[in-house]
């Protein structure tokens, strides 16, 4: 497997002059592999550029390139922003083509001015399709589409639907699944005023010469939802899937995410369903990416109910989405901002980058990658910056061999620079890439796409002083290219994942051997003994390897180079399983006197025993170990949560603790009406009688002539004296308890009171 590699490069500061709409590529400054991360390849260089100005730029005014498009291993289109001599903002598209790079100003339609593209797709050589706006003859910014047909760019108007403003329509992403199809998704307002303010889905499909607008018809189980869409990746003439989030307004955390496809059948959309175990989808799914027709998958941030922020997977199989979650680094929470970037070769593989919180370290980037049919997780290697900072993944694409992601990496001054990462089979590493310009502000890459799995190009731009301190922006391209390596074979650093698990996959990373080809073979070794019969790039660790170190010995074989033999470095004693965590939550009112439930969710693979500990503001109840808890009294105004322990023979015990239930209210007396008995008759004792649920800590009694209070009438008998005579007694109960609201009931009045 051949992949783009990880490479310390100097971009040579090569500025295109204002005048020129083309020009030969700069001789580029060649990387020296003096600091390649641990399975970068031996036959791989760099170039790097300056994008040439347009003909209508300002001096050192960009463009500063947001997005490129690679259609084959010779030809990337790119688009970019930039400020015109009459200090206008204009968008640029940029087109790298057999080492030749030109810049060309973006054509408004007709009548129009001051086109800005915000997206770019292609469908194959010479056919790419941008989305923007421009300005009308009106001076309204209105929206557009730009094409080209064999190298020739023509921009039209996005006519509107029928009753709606051209200025209320957006275009939000697009995507070509041919060179002759395309197509965008958007959305316009359905009323401006305060009480309306929902917005109305739509396609607008790109056949041929014809462009046409289709009112997106929502999930039936979404009425009065508002819908955003915002990713889309077509595969093929008739096929695309895309992807968004809802939220119906006034619904308290009524929101989630929406799934359309597009087949033969027309568009249909559906929402998307929570994997087992229970949760709500924050903001909808924030990328998708297809590996073919009827084959896609969309990813984006979730909330369990145990509040822990996770990664869900949506899969397409034979028209029918399907959800699970994504798997997690060991001992690490995760929080927010996931699941932003995401692609797919045909056939795949396929890669998503998303930020993690990793619990005493900040924020890291994570890595999921699709290789060989299933998804794995690793956690980004990056490279040191002096006094800290932070790190942002900014692009990433794959091909049919690797996948390769860009970045920056920025130093608590706001100075930043641009790093590539790129996988082996799911390994991934990162490399910083420094620009020789006087006094940089910072640098970025935004974009990223290969043409092959060696051709690779990434955009982006730097912002800079030069002697004078005059502020000035540069649009930066990055290009990979093969090297002559000779014909012994050059190897690569084999790595292991520190960590091994039972029952988890251990994967041999050997990066790529060169000259290709060579034939790796593999010898597995634990505790420094051959394991028999273990020859693969995959181990399954077994229980048996428990405690034990594991190494593997890879072994390349090239006709006419011999062979070379590398050792892996050895992991850590081979720990138990560990559970797939399954956050429980607390079923029932959190009220005094009401039963509270533990729901565990799914536990992969069963335990053979749940222990429950329930907690009372964060401190263990005494007793009350079991999955059920009737609340208690003292609980009034506390929160209470549960904690369940996972135990299992061959495995880590995990414990994990709900999201906490309350404040505890106090709970509720009931009782019937009480009875009175006796003779109603001067002198004669009347007794009441109650039955309360739960029984009362205390009781109080009033009796009452004719509705009155009868002074100094208290107790549970009462001896009718003869000033009573001729009037109804009733009596008012009142029952109280610990942790309950007292209840006062009274019984219905006597019949008139006899003489003796």
């Amino acid at each position: 497997m051949t992949v783009l590699g990880t490479v310390v490069a100097t971009l040579l500061a090569a500025v295109g002059s204002s005048t020129a709409a083309a020009q030969e590529q700069p001789a580029p400054v060649t990387a020296q592999q003096t600091a390649v991360s641990p399975a970068d390849p031996a036959d791989l260089i760099y170039q790097g550029y300056y994008a040439p100005l347009a003909a209508d730029a300002a001096a050192l005014a960009g463009p500063e390139l947001s997005e490129v498009v690679c259609t084959s291993a010779a030809t990337c289109v790119m688009i970019g922003d930039y400020t015109t001599t009459s200090g206008a903002d204009s968008s640029a598209i940029v087109t790298l083509k057999d080492s030749v790079t030109t810049t060309l100003p973006t054509a408004a339609p007709d009548g129009g001015s001051q086109a800005l593209l915000t997206g770019l797709a292609c469908g194959g050589e010479g056919a790419c399709v941008a989305r923007g706006t421009f300005l009308d003859a009106t001076g309204t910014r209105v929206p557009m589409i730009t094409r080209s047909q064999d190298g020739i760019w023509s921009s039209l108007p996005v006519e509107p639907p029928m009753g709606v403003a051209a200025q209320d329509v957006s275009l939000a992403a697009l995507s070509c699944g041919t060179p002759t199809f395309c197509v965008a998704v958007g959305r316009y307002p359905l009323g401006r005023s305060p009480s309306n303010q929902a917005n109305k889905e739509f396609i607008l499909e790109i056949r041929d010469d014809q462009m046409s607008i289709e009112s997106l018809t929502m999930p039936a189980d979404l009425p009065g939802a508002q819908v955003q869409l915002t990713g889309i990746d077509c595969r093929g003439p008739d096929f695309c899937a895309a992807t968004g989030q809802y939220y119906a307004p006034g619904a308290a955390d009524d929101h989630g995410s929406v799934l359309v496809t597009r087949s033969t059948g027309g568009w249909s959309a559906v929402s998307g369903d929570w994997p087992t175990g229970g949760g709500s989808i924050d903001n909808g799914f924030a990328a998708i990416a297809c590996t073919g027709p009827d084959a896609c998958f969309a990813a984006g941030p979730a909330r369990a109910e145990a509040g822990i922020a996770q990664n869900v997977i949506a899969t397409l199989k034979s028209g029918v989405w399907e959800t699970s979650w994504l798997p997690n680094l060991p001992h690490e929470y995760n929080y927010g901002n996931d699941a932003v970037r995401m692609s797919c070769a045909t056939g795949g593989p396929c890669a998503i980058t998303a930020a993690r919180y990793v619990r005493g370290i900040g924020t890291h980037f994570v890595v999921y990658g699709w290789f060989d049919g299933i998804w794995t997780i690793s956690r980004v290697i990056y490279p040191q910056v002096p006094g800290g900072g932070t790190r942002e993944l900014e692009g990433l694409s794959c091909t049919a061999d690797t996948c390769t992601g860009i970045g920056r990496v920025s130093d608590n001054r706001g100075n930043a620079e641009a790093f590539v990462l790129r996988s082996v089979d799911g390994t991934w590493t990162g490399t910083r890439h420094s620009y020789p310009h006087p006094h940089p502000h910072y640098s970025v890459f935004t974009s990223l796409s290969c043409g092959s799995a060696i051709s690779c190009t990434a955009v982006g731009r730097v912002r800079a002083s030069d002697n004078q301190h005059v502020q000035h922006t540069q649009g930066l391209i990055l290009t990979s290219a093969p090297a002559d390596v000779g014909t012994t074979i050059t190897p690569t650093r084999v790595v292991l994942n520190n960590e091994a698990y039972v029952d988890v996959p251990l994967i041999a990373t050997t990066g790529v051997w060169g000259p290709s080809p060579v034939t790796l073979s593999y010898r597995w070794y634990a505790d420094g003994g051959v394991l028999p019969g273990e020859s693969d790039r995959k181990l399954m660790v077994t229980s048996a390897l428990m405690g034990k170190k594991l190494s593997v010995e890879v072994t390349g074989v090239r006709s006419g180079s011999g062979t070379v033999s590398v050792r892996s470095n050895e992991t850590a004693p081979v720990f138990p399983s560990l559970f797939a965590k399954v956050y429980p939550h607390v079923l029932g009112w959190p009220t005094v006197g009401a039963t509270l439930t533990v729901g565990s969710g799914a536990w992969r693979p069963e335990p053979d025993e749940l222990v429950y500990q329930w907690l009372l503001d964060g401190r263990p109840i005494a007793g009350q170990v079991r999955s059920t808890m009737v609340v208690p009294a003292g609980a009034v105004g506390k929160q209470i949560s549960v904690r369940s322990t996972g135990r299992k023979l061959g495995y880590v015990d995990s414990s994990l603790t709900s999201l906490v239930v309350g404040p505890v209210a106090a709970g509720t007396l009931t009782t019937p009406v009480p009875r009175i008995s006796g003779t109603a008759k001067v002198g004669a004792t009347l007794n009441v009688t109650a039955g309360w649920t739960p029984r009362v800590d205390m009781l109080k009694y009033q009796w009452r002539q004719n509705g009155h209070p009868i002074a100094g009438a208290t107790q549970r008998r009462y001896k009718i004296p003869a000033s009573l005579k001729s009037k109804r007694l009733s009596v008012l109960v009142t029952g109280s308890k610990a942790g309950y609201t007292s209840a006062s009931v009274a019984s219905a009045r006597t019949t008139p009171i006899k003489g003796r």
